[in-house]
C-alpha cells in the first residue's frame, strides 16, 4: 500500500497495477486497514484519465456509495468524453443498488450521453433480469480466476451480484455460482455488498479453504 501513496511510480500503468491488485485481495477483516485504502484513494489524482480510474474502481468495493457518487459527480467533465470510463461508471449499478444514492446515481445514467455509461447499465439490467444474458455470462462467472486472491475478478464480481439477483435462473445455476466463487464471500467488503442485495451467502464460510485467497500472480487489468 505505501508504493501507491509514495509518489515513487513513474508511470499510469504502476499504479493501476496495484490498484487492480488491491481490489481483488481477499480482505478478511477490516482493523487496521480502511485507514490504508482511505490514503490510498485520496492519493489518486482525479484530474487524470488513469488517476480517476484507480480512484472510482478503489472506492466501488473500499469506500461509501456517497463518496463514490461525490466523485463521480465532481468529475463528471473528465469521464463524460471517455467511453472507457463511461464502462466503468455504469458498471456501478449493483454497487449502489438498495442505497440512499441510488436517485441520483440513476440520474447520472439516465442523462448521460456516454455510450458506455448506457451500455454497462443495460448490461447489468439484463444479467439481472434476462434468463438468456445470463445463460451468456454463466460459464464465464462460473470459471474462478486463482490468481486473484479473490478468486475473481473485480469487474466479474460486480456481474456476479447483478446475476445472482436475476429470479429467472434455476435456483440450482445461483447454487452453483455462490459455491464455484466460494473464494470472493471471504471478502468481508464483498460479503457486505451481497447483504446489502439480499444475497444469500453460502454457509459454513469457515470450511473454505484458506489458502485460496492467496494469489500470487498481479493483475494488469481489471476483465
Amino acid at each position: 500500500m505505501k508504493a501507491a501513496t509514495s509518489g515513487h511510480l513513474v508511470d499510469d500503468a504502476g499504479l493501476v497495477d496495484i490498484v487492480n491488485h488491491l481490489v481483488e485481495t481477499a480482505v478478511t477483516t477490516t482493523a487496521r486497514r480502511q485507514a490504508s485504502f482511505l490514503g490510498i484513494i485520496a492519493a489518486c489524482d482525479v484530474e487524470s484519465f488513469f488517476g480517476l480510474y484507480c480512484r472510482l474502481w478503489l472506492q466501488s468495493k473500499y469506500d461509501s456509495t456517497s463518496a463514490l457518487l461525490e466523485t463521480i459527480q465532481s468529475s463528471t467533465g473528465i469521464w463524460v468524453t471517455h467511453e472507457s470510463l463511461g464502462r466503468v461508471i455504469g458498471g456501478f449499478v449493483p454497487v449502489f443498488q438498495k442505497t440512499p444514492e441510488w436517485p441520483e446515481y440513476f440520474t447520472i445514467l439516465s442523462d448521460s450521453q456516454n455510450h458506455g455509461v448506457r451500455d454497462a447499465y443495460k448490461f447489468h439490467k439484463g444479467l439481472a433480469t434476462d434468463i438468456q444474458i445470463f445463460q451468456s455470462m454463466y460459464d464465464t462467472l462460473r470459471n474462478p480466476n486463482p490468481s486473484r486472491g479473490t478468486g475473481i475478478t473485480h469487474a466479474k464480481f460486480l456481474c456476479l451480484l447483478s446475476a445472482l439477483q436475476n429470479a429467472q435462473v434455476p435456483p440450482a445455476q445461483i447454487t452453483t455460482l455462490k459455491i464455484r466463487t466460494f473464494s470472493a464471500w471471504r471478502d468481508v467488503y464483498y460479503r457486505r455488498m451481497a447483504r446489502r442485495l439480499s444475497i444469500d451467502l453460502p454457509r459454513p464460510l469457515h470450511i473454505i479453504p484458506k489458502s485460496s485467497q492467496n494469489g500470487t500472480e498481479l493483475p494488469t487489468a481489471a476483465q
